[in-house]
């Protein structure tokens, strides 16, 4: 019952408060050509039980046995990677730190890359109570794959003074840093623009140690001290910054082969965006809205990091990041990241090797609810169905359609 009233209180969300943009560009979007790989969402795994709102899935660093789902109702369970899994084990339910207003709940989860010789896991979570979001790490126990929940070493936190664009999302680098994505907040979107806070930002964090350090060469490092915390009056610069002017960042990611930073960010009128994320970079936001001014009738984009793709439809929708390509099964789509819009139901693509704004390309409509995107380490892709709410039907492969598809 809380798994649909969830999912109902989500997309109520973001069609009050401007998940997407309402079209008043115009229709910018690339609709593909036949050059394009025909492509299908297969049920990965039929047989599974329902996943109640899943948000992320992850694998074990260097092992493919196991798949950890990660629900936005603070449950996080296992199953066999075996096309024939029908049972979930429950790693641990924290629904009852949490809660689940608006867009919140648990939204982020990176197990760390040296696992298991360092078992911890690190979840982005909005606290029962004020909603604030708090990142932290737990033990993840290598015997059973179990989080016992006293293990919870809490890193930072975030005041959130609405129940939406709180984005909410984490990955580790090839770096071995991790990297966490925070919306504007949605109350005060000018705080994006604002270096004294975390909000609207991506954030890079040196986690080798129980708390974290500030990486030597973050770009706003200059020995000030850490922001473990919201501080109206302070003055200085955040030194866990990586790159800000985001709106509501939702799914970042990793490039496996470059290790480039991409993330997808929800528009608010005219464009939903794909961005390459760069040291010190100014993602605009709310200066500009993809590649218009927003906040004024004149802007200069010359300081700022203009999206990588974007693309503008009619009536409701929000952006989904993804992952670049890296498996097999599809070699067309190598060098291309894929991601889904939510509510268009349609995944599109963008190819990385090719710089400048661009709109996005098309590629198929999934026909559901797809609100994040997971990678095996063959580098295939699988969409999350947030309304998988029956045996088989929370996880899907893409996978190419017709047997000259793969030549």
């Amino acid at each position: 019952m809380n798994y649909w009233i969830g999912a109902v209180i989500l997309a109520s969300s973001c069609m009050l408060n401007g998940c997407g943009g309402g079209g008043s560009n115009g229709s910018v979007v690339d609709e593909g050509s036949d050059s394009d790989p025909a492509l299908t969402l297969v049920a990965a795994y039929p047989q599974l039980p329902a996943l109640a709102a899943p948000v992320a899935m992850l694998m074990l660093p260097g092992d493919d046995a196991w798949w950890f789902s990660v629900s936005r109702l603070g449950r996080i369970d296992r199953f066999s990677n075996q096309p024939e899994a029908d049972v979930l084990m429950p790693v641990v339910d924290l629904s009852e730190r949490m809660t689940f207003r608006g867009e919140m709940g648990l939204t982020g989860a990176a197990i760390h890359p040296n696992y298991p010789q360092d078992p911890r896991i690190f979840l982005i979570y909005n606290a029962r109570g004020d909603g604030e979001s708090i990142l932290s790490s737990f033990v993840l126990a290598p015997d059973n794959y179990q989080i016992n929940p006293a293990s919870e070493r809490v890193l930072l936190r975030l005041e959130q003074p609405a129940t939406n664009h709180n984005g909410g999302d984490l990955a580790f680098g090839l770096d071995g840093m991790l990297y966490a994505a925070f919306g504007d907040g949605g109350a005060d979107r000018e705080q994006s623009q604002r270096l004294s806070n975390l909000y609207g930002a991506v954030i890079r964090l040196d986690v080798g140690l129980e708390d974290y350090r500030i990486p030597s060469d973050n770009p706003f490092q200059q020995g000030q001290s850490r922001c473990t915390h919201f501080d109206a009056s302070r003055s200085d610069v955040c030194p866990e910054i990586y790159g800000y002017g985001f709106r509501n960042p939702w799914r970042l990611s990793i490039d496996r082969q470059t290790g480039a930073i991409w993330l997808g960010d929800v528009g608010q009128h005219s464009a939903e965006e794909v961005n390459h994320v760069r040291p010190g970079g100014n993602y605009g936001w709310p200066v500009m809205e993809g590649e218009s001014c927003y906040s004024q009738d004149n802007c200069d984009s010359n300081a700022l990091e203009l999206p990588h793709s974007y693309y503008d439809l009619r009536g409701t929708q929000a952006v989904a990041g993804g992952y670049v390509y890296r498996g097999r099964d599809i070699p067309k789509l190598t060098g291309h990241y894929i991601f889904w819009d939510i509510y268009g139901q349609t995944i599109y693509s963008t190819d990385i090797t090719k710089p400048g704004s661009k709109p996005a390309r098309r590629l198929t409509t999934g026909g559901r609810l797809m609100v994040g995107m997971a990678e095996d380490h063959r580098g295939e892709l699988y969409g999350l169905n947030f309304e998988g709410g029956t045996t088989g039907e929370a996880i899907y492969r893409l996978q190419a359609q017709g047997p000259n598809e793969t030549d």
